[in-house]
């Protein structure tokens, strides 16, 4: 096998380890780890092209946005072996606005702020500035 080979090999057994082990033992038989099992179940017949970032069973295509938990607007992405998905904005529900990743604003007597740390995680932060009645900065 060369060297182009194992690297696809490999690049289809992330790909199928990131899809579940669940489709891997359907696809394969059996996790026996012999070649051929491994070779049957990377098969073009049974591999199925990878079509977007997947969440709770909706398939959302390259740069497309929707809505994360309420909270969150996410947007899918193309990578080197399939899909991510990554924070873009934080949602002020009550007050139906989107506030992007490093932005701020301040409403109602609170300042909201949407923060990406250093290890990547999003949080939005609300600290109450005083009386206040609207939107005192413009949100993306």
């Amino acid at each position: 096998m060369s060297h182009l080979q194992t690297f696809s090999l490999l690049a289809c057994i992330f790909v199928l380890a990131s899809a579940g082990i669940e489709e891997y033992e359907e696809m394969s038989g059996s996790l026996d780890g012999s070649a051929e099992a491994i070779e049957e179940a990377l098969s073009p017949e049974k591999l199925k092209p990878l079509e977007g970032c997947t969440v709770n069973g909706k398939v959302y295509k390259d740069g497309e946005t929707f809505l994360s938990n309420g909270n969150f607007i996410k947007r899918c992405r193309v990578v080197d072996l399939g899909f991510r998905t990554e924070i873009v904005a934080c949602v002020l529900r009550k007050m139906k606005k989107r506030l992007g990743v490093g932005r701020s604003a301040t409403y109602g007597g609170f300042k909201y702020s949407c923060k990406k740390s250093g290890d990547g995680i999003v949080t939005l932060e609300a600290v109450y500035q005083g009386s206040g009645r609207g939107p005192q900065n413009e949100y993306d």
